[in-house]
């Protein structure tokens, strides 16, 4: 017998064993954890300075901003990403007031690799960036859709008609995510409370309320003007109008999980900053 084929067993044992111990020294791959945060800024009307002090104690990795004001060339959210060291992108207006005007934007710790955006039903828009987290490719989506309003004769139809527009708005998302199933993540001022249902084709197509995953802490991420209190109680008379109520939502792909969901305490604007510490497993599979 040739001593090839005495050898052949033996070697085969000595790759297998030593494949093994590699394997078993190999540690388990960690998920990923890190903060996201959608803050409606109130056009700045807080201050510019305020609002960043804000961000800078809450410190997202990564944060969505609505309402941003621009004035001519000057974004102001661009000042703060400045400020705070972020990379930053913004949307084109989507609401304006003569010279000023209103945008969304990202401030990201992370490089943005490319951002798109689209407009939303007739006049409103969403942004989206795409990062990467370590290997992980990630997509994130804001936007600020139509809100209420209480100034017209019959606020109860022109709610009625504002709520079929922001039904319009997310069928318009919808349509527009991108079918490659990025890990996704979607945050900002929706101007819809839960009871409405208008979030359901969301839920519907596998997103889920990062809120709803921790147990429904938030007690609401708007305060209602006393103004507006005042009128809402008049027209729905015999119904308790809280003094805060949630119009902002960060939802989550299935890949993501959320940790923690909270409001940050701050008076920079008339919403609180919605803060989630997020998870995503390093093992999920790529687009």
């Amino acid at each position: 017998m040739k001593k090839s084929t005495i050898y052949l067993p033996a070697i085969l044992i000595l790759l297998n064993f030593s494949c093994s111990k590699k394997d078993a020294e190999e540690p388990a791959r960690k998920a990923i954890s890190f903060k996201a945060a959608t803050y409606n800024v109130h056009y700045f009307a807080g201050s510019v300075g305020s609002i960043a002090e804000t961000i800078k104690r809450i410190n997202p990795q990564v944060i969505a901003l609505q309402e941003v004001k621009v004035f001519g060339r000057k974004d102001l959210s661009k000042i703060i990403a400045r400020r705070l060291k972020y990379y930053h992108t913004s949307s084109y207006p989507y609401v304006s007031f003569g010279k000023t005007k209103w945008v969304l934007a990202f401030l990201s710790r992370y490089p943005i690799i490319k951002s798109d955006q689209i407009k939303l039903g007739y006049y409103r828009r969403a942004l989206r960036i795409f990062i990467k987290i370590e290997d992980i490719d990630i997509s994130l989506i804001t936007l600020h859709l139509t809100p209420f309003v209480m100034t017209k004769k019959d606020p109860i139809s022109a709610n009625r008609k504002r709520s079929r527009i922001r039904k319009l708005e997310i069928a318009d998302l919808i349509k527009w995510l991108d079918k490659r199933k990025y890990p996704t993540i979607i945050m900002g001022d929706f101007n819809s409370i839960p009871l409405m249902g208008e979030l359901a084709p969301l839920y519907k197509i596998g997103f889920r309320n990062a809120d709803h995953l921790t147990g429904r802490s938030v007690k609401g991420t708007y305060r209602v003007k006393e103004g507006i209190l005042a009128k809402a109680e008049k027209i729905l008379s015999g119904f308790p109008i809280p003094k805060k109520i949630t119009l902002d939502y960060i939802l989550l792909s299935e890949k993501i999980a959320a940790e923690t969901t909270e409001t940050y305490r701050s008076d920079a604007s008339d919403h609180l900053p919605l803060v989630s510490k997020l998870i995503i497993n390093k093992d999920i599979s790529p687009p």
